[in-house]
């Protein structure tokens, strides 16, 4: 086996540069199962597949992250209610499928809501999925590595069985990822307590660190939530949205501690009440987490599939377009834009330095996933030179 022991004169320069991804949107019940892919800023059209067979017109709720580990965004897709309760992953760059299961078994017919993130530090994002409706609140995870499942738990009150809607980011500030969840839209008076219910656990097997109740106690709505560091403190803030008829009310929650702080309307329309589904990413590459807002179906007006942007630490409105034809009044499903980790950045101190040179030796020899530099898949010594040019480049 090759190892790498030292090498002389090493030419180093630059700092880490934050790179910016697409919106991916996913279809609403009703449309084909198209996922097309958006860029933040001008709404332009830069790609597009097809998650399920196109006589499937179920949904398709969507999630972004890299999976397999060769720092490029892949595409997760759960299918909506409607009988066929899929999960696919595809390659970010081919569109290959990585994975399709049935997260709930093959008779399960709810839908899936999806997620990713890397919750124990290993380079890959793990996939994680709620049951749409009708099911009992079993939160399943796949191992981004293998992607075998590795863990599930109850993500609510073990008899609590509407669904769950599902995210992922570090919100306790430990390095590594964990999973929220919120309910999914009920009637009140179920039994279940608020409607509103978000919760954060630590880990692929659970472990709550915290609970709260987006709106109010009374709101009769579920909740769609995002969660991104929205002021660059290394901690993510919780992102709720209305899953039901009540408005378009956007809010925000600190931490752990699920304490509100930003509350805003996502759409103009003072009558709107298809849901906000939201979604987190560094859109304006300002360093700072935005938030991204998709609209439900509604026709009464028909508002279109109207994805906004809002900066994450003022709410102040900075990109605005319709995913697809205007009046088509089916919602969407949004996720990202997902933002590349700095892949030189071996030793994930959050820092290029040069002890990310020895941190990628170390990988080498141990054919470790840092030694992988140019994305072909393996370790070789050609990832040295690519390491060196992704140092130069701030990744």
């Amino acid at each position: 086996m090759n190892r790498i022991i030292a090498i002389g004169c090493l030419l180093i320069t630059g700092q880490a540069v934050a790179q910016n991804g697409v919106i991916v949107v996913g279809a609403g019940a009703g449309d084909e199962p198209e996922i097309r892919l958006y860029e933040p800023m001008t709404g332009s059209l830069v790609g597009s597949l097809m998650a399920f067979d196109t006589g499937f017109t179920g949904g398709v709720r969507v999630a972004v992250g890299d999976v397999n580990g060769d720092g490029t965004a892949d595409i997760i897709a759960g299918a909506g209610p409607s009988g066929l309760s899929l999960l696919r992953v595809f390659d970010g760059v081919t569109h290959s499928m990585l994975l399709d299961v049935f997260p709930y078994g093959s008779r399960f017919s709810g839908g899936v809501n999806v997620a990713a993130g890397d919750l124990n530090g290993d380079g890959f994002d793990e996939v994680i999925t709620g049951p749409g409706e009708s099911s009992p609140p079993t939160v399943v995870v796949y191992d981004g590595a293998t992607l075998t499942e590795i863990g599930s738990f109850d993500g609510d009150n073990a008899t609590f069985e509407r669904g769950l809607h599902v995210a992922s980011a570090d919100v306790d500030g430990d390095g590594d990822d964990d999973i929220v969840t919120g309910r999914v839209f009920g009637p009140n008076g179920s039994g279940f307590g608020p409607n509103s219910l978000m919760r954060v656990f630590n880990g692929p097997i659970g472990g709550q660190l915290g609970n709260g109740t987006a709106f109010n106690d009374f709101v009769q709505s579920g909740v769609f939530v995002a969660a991104g560091d929205l002021d660059n403190d290394g901690k993510a803030e919780i992102i709720a949205g209305p899953d039901g008829p009540v408005g378009s009310l956007t809010q925000t929650f600190n931490d752990t501690s699920v304490i509100g702080s930003l509350m805003f309307f996502s759409f103009a329309e003072p009558n709107f009440g298809g849901g906000v589904r939201v979604a987190s990413g560094d859109v304006n590459g300002d360093g700072m987490d935005d938030i991204v807002v998709g609209a439900g179906p509604w026709t009464n007006p028909v508002i279109g599939p109207l994805v906004n942007v809002y900066s994450g630490n003022s709410s102040t409105l900075i990109s605005s377009f319709f995913a697809g034809d205007p009046m088509n009044s089916n919602g969407i499903y949004i996720a990202g834009p997902w933002e590349p980790g700095c892949i030189a950045d071996v030793n994930n101190d959050g820092v290029l330095s040069p002890a990310d040179f020895s941190a990628w030796v170390a990988a080498f020899n141990a054919m470790a996933p840092g030694c992988d530099q140019n994305g072909d898949g393996a370790c070789t010594p050609a990832d040295f030179s690519a390491w060196v040019a992704n140092f130069n480049a701030g990744c």
